[in-house]
């Protein structure tokens, strides 16, 4: 799944897409991978 729909999804705000790919690092935005931690905050 891209990492902007999970930022929606997580946080209800694409805003904290760049935090999430940061927290993330996939090898590309758009295939997140199946597991990760996100913060919350």
């Amino acid at each position: 799944m891209p990492l902007l729909v999970l930022a929606q999804r997580l946080y209800q705000d694409v805003t904290r897409y760049e935090a999430l790919l940061q927290q993330v690092a996939p090898i590309h935005p758009a295939f997140a991978p199946v597991s990760f931690q996100a913060s919350l905050l």
